[in-house]
């Protein structure tokens, strides 16, 4: 008996000895960096298929005349027809390629490159990569590619494989995910489908979990024209405007034109006039151009809030019946699953660890009912963050709402910069929220706070005091680049970030003044020549 307890207590302490040595030699979970919409597609042919080059405006260009006549035709007379049909022999031959069947399944064989493709013995290494951090860091990822049109619960399948495939290649009995944008649908498809028993982390960045206003306006036809959404819109973006108009006189007068009209509410009586004449094309342009590219795509409808689908569905297709059956049943599939999604993931937040990164300080497309919100030029902030409270792009939260939420034991989640309340996310602790990093941007610095989410035992807000609830990004390269270098900078109070509400904060007399000095630079700008 005293050798059986003698031979116990021996490899109770061999195994306090080992274990953590085994620990130390143990390799760093696998994490697969998932990218959002817009990989490149190909047919098996080698054609490409989706050109991130597509330019509407340029197919526009050369039809002005045509557009601007039709136009007028359709004010004056009601009829919108030639519009319609020259509108629609503009936009639809662009995606004819891309398109996909009425079954929501590719009808050319497409895929992503060849390159980016891991199935089959040894293939894994083609996706085995590494993402870039500051100071010349790296982090070992799987970078996957995939078709974005596809139904996020068909591309859950495919993850699903993925993540068998690189447990078995690693060893590792869990994964990271990282996600962004469109892609977060596929990690929710999965979670959903599958569970979250291998995977660790799953962080959402930038998401379209809760939908995309844009998206909301083109499938429902809901399209709102704001006149001070559409002044914030280009007082905010004047300086990008050379992929327009490069002539700087002409642009400064046509913006201080917008400003003036707006502030005088003429501006006001030009968007009824084109709202109301929207309304009469939307029928039939709308629908007919969307059947014929991104209704298509039933990755583009999981970007549908939850709370606008039923209405997207029944505009875009109204009573089409068995026509699209294959189309509809892929939509209706995530749309039950979308419904549930909240609860779902609260549900299984125990067993995952789930971090979401939202991003502020730009204003959104003029187009949508969140339009006057703060947003990341893309998605409204209050969808990306999975329900914060958010301030339009030129306000800020309330006094009252301020005074109450401190009352109630809510200030430490309000920005310094009062425009966001963090309480009503989806979850708190672990939502962190960039301003002023445009959404289509990916910084080194923000895959620093993507990569110590990852690895960390329970990262909140309050753990890491470099990275706080609140971050100011600063780009340290070329302000015309993609932001690939920069900063992130805790927000603490207002002196660690600025007020860009003040941009918008001009009286009458200010535009006035623009709008002389910009015609008088034109005009000088005239005799010159």
């Amino acid at each position: 008996m005293k050798k059986l307890l003698s031979l116990f207590l021996a490899l109770c302490l061999l195994l306090t000895v080992t274990v953590p040595a085994f620990a130390a030699e143990e390799k760093p979970r696998p994490m697969i960096y998932i990218e959002g919409q817009g990989i490149y597609l190909y047919t098996d042919d080698g054609t490409m298929v989706y050109d991130l080059g597509i330019n509407i405006l340029d197919r526009m260009k050369p039809r002005i005349k045509d557009f601007v006549k039709y136009a007028l035709l359709n004010a004056v007379t009601g009829n919108s027809k030639p519009f319609c049909d020259l509108m629609y022999d503009t936009v639809v031959p662009a995606y004819e390629a891309e398109k996909l069947g009425k079954d929501g399944m590719p009808r050319d064989g497409s895929h992503v490159h060849p390159s980016n493709m891991w199935r089959g013995q040894g293939k894994l290494d083609n996706i085995r990569t590494t993402i870039p951090m500051t100071g010349g860091r790296s982090y070992p990822v799987f970078r996957w590619h995939y078709d974005w049109r596809l139904s996020p619960i068909t591309l859950a399948d495919e993850l699903h494989d993925l993540i068998e495939a690189v447990l078995q290649d690693t060893g590792a009995s869990s994964v990271d995910l990282s996600s962004r944008c469109i892609s977060t649908n596929i990690v929710y498809a999965y979670l959903y489908k599958y569970g979250p028993d291998k995977v660790n982390s799953s962080t959402f960045y930038a998401s379209a979990l809760h939908g995309i206003g844009a998206a909301n306006a083109l499938f429902t036809g809901n399209v709102v024209i704001d006149p001070d959404a559409a002044e914030r819109f280009l007082t905010f973006y004047r300086d990008w405007n050379d992929l327009v108009i490069r002539d700087e006189p002409t642009t400064d007068l046509i913006f201080s034109l917008v400003y003036l009209a707006n502030r005088m509410k003429l501006l006001g009586l030009g968007v009824d006039v084109i709202t109301k004449a929207f309304d009469r094309m939307k029928s039939d342009v709308l629908v007919r151009i969307l059947r014929d590219s991104f209704a298509t795509y039933p990755g583009y409808w999981s970007m549908v809030s939850a709370d606008q689908y039923e209405t997207a569905r029944s505009f875009v297709f109204g009573d089409a019946g068995e026509e699209w059956e294959g189309l509809l049943e892929k939509i209706d599939a995530y749309h039950a699953m979308q419904t549930q999604m909240d609860d779902y993931l609260r549900s299984v937040s125990d067993r995952v660890r789930i971090g979401v990164v939202a991003k502020y300080g730009f204003p959104n497309y003029p187009l949508s009912e969140d339009a006057a919100e703060e947003s990341d030029g893309y998605v409204a902030t209050r969808f990306a963050s999975l329900g914060a409270v958010c301030a339009d792009t030129d306000k800020t939260l309330s006094d009252s709402y301020i005074r109450a939420a401190v009352q109630n034991g809510r200030g430490r989640y309000l920005s310094p910069d009062c425009k966001i309340d963090a309480s009503a996310s989806l979850f708190p602790e672990t939502t962190w929220f960039v301003k002023d990093l445009y959404h289509t941007y990916f910084p080194d610095c923000v895959n620093d706070l993507l990569v110590a989410f990852a690895v960390s035992d329970g990262m909140t807000v309050d753990s890491d005091p470099a990275f706080t609830r609140y971050l100011q990004f600063e780009a340290t390269n070329d302000a015309g680049s993609d932001y690939t270098t920069g900063t992130l900078t805790p927000i603490r109070s207002m002196a660690d970030t600025h007020d860009g509400s003040e941009a918008y904060r001009r009286t009458f007399l200010d535009v006035l003044r623009d709008f002389f000095r910009a015609l008088g630079a034109l005009l000088k700008g005239l005799f010159r020549r």
